[in-house]
């Protein structure tokens, strides 16, 4: 099977490279000279907007993706706009007018799309996705777009098991805690698409789906920048900073990003029910309030340099500081309490590189460093007496990556993808502790050092046969982590037909592997507190993931969407009440399955330009069975639904003053040995834009009700835990930006969106 592999990919890469077919014309003015800087809209036949190109010097412009029948709409100043309907891709020459009077601004009146269909992608326009709504981040700015739902600071995808955010379509080593503290200091206004990719290509190095952040160029050198100061209230204050400085040029962008934070919580956690130990019962009424405070430096530097169109060097370093972090966690109960206090610091540093050259090819290397010390100090006083103990943990991890991605264009309407990656990773994990006062508690001291190997070999094939694109992938992957080994195949399939431009249905099936984090396979024991503790599993085995997804747009802003997803030794962290000793257990199992599957809509409701509304609604069917559940067997199954709503409110133009409402509800739901009770979330915020656009003050409360949080409940082996989790939910945001070097583009070098709206 691997030698015809091979022999596939190496006849893949034989065939020569051509250029791919599209629309191809020339813009030509009075005494038929070419017009260099006219602006051409695609649109389709109905007026939908679909792209835009500006001539080259020749007068030349072309675009790669088109219906079978379509409309250009041509511009350009002294000039009459020219308008023709078109059913073959050769347009040929085109011929406009010179203006014979002097006419006002001429505007070209037609419906931006909120989303379009893009080689298997969901394009969002950030600007449409954005307007009129408080977005101070591009973290919010993902947060806005349909089927995606956060819950307590993590994003989830509907239809898909996870989902992974990249960078101007490179993936990063960072974590998706490091990512999000990158997107939660990045302004809004420098993304200007966001890409949902349900079966990404190989190229994109993750598993499952993908969001791309697009992040936006300039056309002509500037600088710009901006600023923000930001104060959040959720029973303790935190403050957080943001400078962005952004130089942009035809060839060269440089952009600096520094946010500095200060926070403060408290968490209040408290378990109820009971816990039988042999033939005795207790009765359970812990009460746990852990208070976090410390602050965060977070730096990046990029470069981007594009001496042509066929090449671009791109460089980015980040580094996320959290030097001091402390937390104090007491809990009191029915029959102990204790006192944990811990310090902790985190030091993270990614260095990335690519170079992009000719029709497609690319390489890059990303290496990540991070580190990772704590102390903790605590405390316990039980009936049988006092324990004071400290623990000391560490982790060092060093992870180095290269890949290389490159497409082809062999035939007309055929593209050829292939490419390679390996990553190698080390981590080095130790703990010790120390008994400082009686001997109620003992823990192993532990050293593990972990080494992994990845290798992936892909090669990939898209046509376009009339209205439908076609495209499929393999990849196959070596894995080695100690004396272990494995070789894994995924395949992939992708279909989409567009009848026209506003009925467009896309199906994907793909197949993929997650490994477990590497301190959850260590054989180790950590204390929450008293009654809690967390268990490592060597024994834990990654988990195949199998997708299926069919999705239907209508008019670019209705979607209906059928999901299934099944996940053999499907692992996941649960709590379990030990049946020999008074302790709580977290340790992540495999189990035998998880089985997912459900259909949601997305509708926008409008109301002019006063009113613009978005509203998800979807059910799903979850099913998970294990035959060893700390020794049980269970089969579990629950029917939820889901509902989604976003509302955005212009009260006033000027100033711009509006009003953004959104609020979600979860039924009842499953998580493996939990159920899970409802949520039922609200959010409101006002935002005032003042200074043509500069200074933007924002109010925003989240999670009014707090109702955000799931209330877990387990019910196993005659033992019965209640987890209260839903307090100190609530939290209101005061923010204040100010953006300076607001550079207008020249009218004939970028089209116009404003123009575009409807």
């Amino acid at each position: 099977m691997r030698v015809s592999f091979f022999v596939v990919i190496m006849s893949l890469l034989s065939v020569a490279s051509a250029l791919a077919q599209g629309i191809r014309g020339r813009v030509l003015g009075e005494g038929d000279k070419p017009l260099e800087g006219a602006t051409v809209v695609l649109q389709s036949s109905d007026s939908i907007y679909l792209s835009g190109a500006i001539t080259a010097s020749d007068g030349s412009f072309s675009f790669t993706n088109y219906p079978p029948i379509f409309r250009l709409l041509i511009q350009h100043l002294g000039y009459q706009t020219h308008s023709s309907t078109y059913h073959s891709p050769e347009v040929g020459d085109i011929h406009i007018a010179a203006q014979t009077s002097t006419l006002g601004e001429v505007s070209i009146v037609g419906r931006r799309p909120l989303v379009r269909l893009e080689q298997g992608k969901f394009v969002y326009d950030a600007p449409t996705l954005l307007k009129g709504r408080i977005a101070n981040s591009a973290f919010d700015l993902i947060k806005r777009l349909p089927s995606v739902l956060e819950s307590n600071g993590s994003l989830s995808l509907v239809g898909a098991s996870e989902v992974t955010i990249v960078l101007n379509g490179r993936p990063s080593t960072m974590s998706t805690g490091q990512l999000r503290a990158l997107l939660t200091s990045m302004p809004a206004s420098r993304v200007t698409s966001l890409e949902v990719m349900y079966n990404p290509e190989p190229k994109y190095q993750t598993r499952g789906a993908v969001i791309n952040v697009v992040l936006l160029r300039g056309e002509e050198a500037h600088w710009r920048g901006e600023v923000q100061t930001s104060y959040m209230e959720q029973y303790a204050s935190s403050f957080s900073g943001r400078g962005s400085l952004v130089y942009d040029s035809p060839t060269l962008t440089l952009d600096a990003l520094y946010t500095p934070r200060v926070s403060r919580s408290v968490s209040p956690i408290g378990l109820e029910g009971w816990h039988q130990v042999g033939r005795k019962r207790y009765e359970l009424n812990q009460e746990q309030t852990i208070s976090t405070s410390g602050q965060e430096h977070l730096l990046r530097l990029g470069a981007d340099y594009t001496p042509s169109k066929d090449y671009q060097f791109s460089a980015a370093y980040t580094t996320d500081l959290a030097p001091d972090k402390a937390s104090q966690a007491t809990s009191v109960g029915t029959f102990k309490q204790d006192v944990n206090n811990k310090t902790s610091s985190t030091y993270m540093h990614n260095l990335s590189a690519s170079y992009t050259w000719g029709k497609g090819l690319e390489i890059g290397v990303d290496y990540l460093h991070y580190r990772y010390l704590s102390a903790q100090m605590m405390s316990i006083a039980t009936t049988s007496g006092l324990s004071d103990f400290q623990i000391d943990a560490s982790q060092y991890a060093h992870q180095a990556k290269a890949y290389l991605n490159g497409s082809l264009t062999p035939l007309n309407k055929l593209r050829v993808t292939y490419g390679g990656i390996a990553q190698l990773s080390r981590s080095q994990d130790s703990q010790t502790s120390h008994t400082l006062k009686g001997a109620l508690v003992s823990l192993p001291d532990l050293s593990a050092l972990t080494r992994e190997q990845i290798y992936e070999v892909y090669a990939g094939l898209s046509y376009k046969i009339g209205n439908t694109w076609i495209a499929g992938s393999v990849t196959a992957e070596y894995y080695r982590q100690g004396n272990r080994s494995r070789w894994h195949v995924y395949p992939s399939l992708s279909l989409n037909y567009m009848k026209t431009p506003t009925h467009i249905v896309q199906f994907s099936l793909s197949s993929d592997k997650d490994y477990p984090p590497y301190k959850q396979m260590q054989h180790s024991i950590s204390y929450l507190d008293v009654y809690s503790q967390i268990h490592g599993n060597p024994l834990l085995t990654p988990m195949r993931t199998h997708r299926a997804s069919l999705n239907y747009l209508y008019k670019q802003d209705y979607a209906v969407q059928l999901f299934w997803t099944y996940q053999p030794s499907y692992f996941q962290q649960s709590a379990y009440q030990s049946t020999e000793q008074l302790i709580l257990i977290y340790k992540t199992l495999n189990w035998d399955y998880a089985l997912r599957m459900g259909a949601n809509l997305v509708a926008p409701i409008k109301l002019g330009q006063i009113l613009d509304s978005r509203i998800t609604l979807g059910v799903m069917q979850t099913r998970l069975k294990t035959n060893d559940f700390h020794g049980h067997q269970l089969d579990r199954q629950r029917l939820n639904a889901y509902l989604y709503l976003d509302n955005s409110i212009m009260l006033l133009k000027r100033p711009k003053l509006s009003l953004d409402l959104s609020s979600y509800y979860v039924s009842p739901s499953i998580q493996t040995n939990y159920d899970l009770s409802s949520l039922w979330v609200v959010n409101a915020g006002l935002q005032c834009v003042l200074l043509d656009d500069r200074l933007t003050l924002s109010l925003k409360g989240n999670d009014l009700l707090e109702r955000g949080a799931p209330r877990p409940t387990a019910e196993l082996g005659g033992n019965r835990l209640v987890m209260h989790v839903d307090k100190h939910l609530r939290s209101v945001v005061l923010s204040l930006s100010y953006r300076f070097g607001q550079y207008k583009q020249r009218k004939h070098k970028q089209v116009d969106t404003s123009r575009f709206g409807g």
